[in-house]
């Protein structure tokens, strides 16, 4: 005679109902898991965070290093700006200067002919 699905239920929900669930057990031992996996994430995350505060830390000091390389280069600059501006004011005073003596020289000698052109139109009157 064949049992009807009603009893074959009831007959399993008995047989199930008197063995000692192992599900506790496993929860608890997923639970566990999950604290240990829980730890590792935080040991992690705080190594994370403790490398990211170095590599803050570190390019600031990078930054600063920038700045003060830039800083440098400016001032070279501004005295290589300075020894070229003083270099071109030695050389206007010494063409101002030469120029001046030519012009002196120029004019002297002008004279100086002017003079002798004078001497010899006269000259050339007496005769």
């Amino acid at each position: 005679m064949t049992r009807s699905w009603k009893s074959q239920v009831a007959d399993e929900v008995r047989a199930t109902s008197m063995m000692k669930p192992k599900w506790p057990d496993d929860a608890m031992a997923h639970i566990a898991s999950l604290q240990e996996d829980n730890d590792r994430l935080r040991q992690l995350l705080s190594e994370a965070e403790k490398r990211e505060t170095e590599a803050r830390d570190r390019e600031a000091e990078l930054v600063g290093m920038i700045a003060a390389a830039d800083e440098s280069r400016r001032l070279q600059i501004r005295r290589a700006d300075a020894a070229r501006n003083a270099a071109l004011d030695d050389a206007a005073n010494i063409v101002a200067a030469v120029s001046h003596e030519w012009l002196h020289n120029s004019m002297r000698r002008y004279r100086f002919e002017s003079v002798a052109a004078s001497i010899r139109s006269m000259k050339s009157e007496d005769s």
